[in-house]
């Protein structure tokens, strides 16, 4: 019954507007909290490969962000014995990018690390400050409208 009503409500996703797709990159921007230092520029971290990509989709489309604007940084928990190879090959193969964008490994301790996956990744899109400025601007026009507008349950 489950996977009817997923298949089922699967169904009603047609298409996906620009308009949308703005929206759905802000709003998955805003929720993975990167709004607080502008200056590093835009990035985008995740272990689930829909969202990566998605937001490449976004930075692509929206943001029109050359390829070569792109880097990844990877992610591993340092107990994990990971073979790193296999990993960047994972990763190429999600994004579509060739191994060379993925210059660096981090290992990191399990407290340290926000996401419980064995391995994430994180979008950086070089010399982006003004992007990411425009970014926090959508954000905080979302904001206010969420704040100006009455909701009624």
């Amino acid at each position: 019954v489950i996977e009817e009503i997923k298949k089922s409500s699967s169904q009603d996703i047609k298409e996906i507007s620009k308009r949308e797709l703005w929206l759905i990159g802000v709003i998955l921007y805003w929720k993975n909290g990167n709004i607080g230092d502008l200056k590093k520029g835009v990035h985008f971290s995740s272990s689930d490969p829909s969202m990566i990509k998605l937001f490449l989709r976004w930075l692509k489309e929206i943001g029109n962000i050359k390829d070569e604007e792109i880097k990844f940084d990877v992610f591993i928990k340092k107990h994990k014995k990971n073979n790193e190879s296999e990993i960047i090959s994972y990763w190429s193969g999600v994004t579509k990018f060739p191994k060379k964008y993925f210059p660096r490994i981090y290992r990191q301790s399990i407290n340290k690390q926000k996401n419980k996956k064995s391995t994430f990744l994180r979008v950086k899109v070089a010399g982006s400050s003004m992007l990411a400025r425009q970014i926090a601007g959508w954000i905080e026009g979302i904001k206010r409208l969420i704040i100006l507008t009455k909701v009624s349950i």
